[in-house]
């Protein structure tokens, strides 16, 4: 779905996502303000301050992004698509993996812009909400067994290969 966005709107210079569960709690002006030198904004979570263990860890979060319609973000996406189709991982584990393989400026949000409103087990998490711009709730721990991403995709794909025949 970014990927179409991309190729659809390419004269929409900035992108911004969020997962469906998401609240913007207030006005996101961080988006206007980040530099134009950046490729693309997303949140890496410190595990130690977040969940309080495993220092040094940080994982890629991709419930808020905000993407520059670029050449080298459009390549991203197109090998981030690719990849998820073909396997069973978490799309954000591929994000994650791939990201490295492209000259992209980074950009980190803050917490803030991210905020998971409760931790896996349920309990509140170790960083205040004080100041939540965006505020996630993690339907996809629900949902995402239950939703067969990859069919729906395959079966999208399917449609436009016949369209595009005809």
């Amino acid at each position: 779905i970014i990927l179409d966005y991309l190729v659809e709107y390419p004269f929409q210079y900035n992108v911004v996502i969020l997962d469906v569960d998401a609240i913007i709690e207030q006005e996101p002006v961080l988006f206007e303000e980040i530099p134009t030198e950046y490729d693309i904004a997303l949140h890496y979570l410190d595990w130690e301050k977040w969940y309080g263990h495993s220092p040094g860890v940080k994982e890629l979060l991709t419930g808020t992004m905000m993407l520059r319609n670029r050449p080298q973000v459009k390549a991203m996406c197109e090998e981030w698509y690719r990849k998820a189709k073909k396997t069973q991982q978490w799309e954000q584990k591929i994000l994650e993996e791939i990201i490295g393989n492209y000259s992209l400026k980074i950009f980190e949000l803050p917490i803030e812009y991210i905020y998971i409103d409760t931790l896996p087990n349920g309990s509140k998490p170790r960083i205040s909400d004080e100041n939540v711009v965006i505020r996630h709730f993690q339907a996809s721990r629900t949902w995402k067994r239950k939703i067969p991403i990859l069919d729906i995709l395959k079966k999208r794909d399917e449609e436009r290969t016949k369209k595009s025949q005809n």
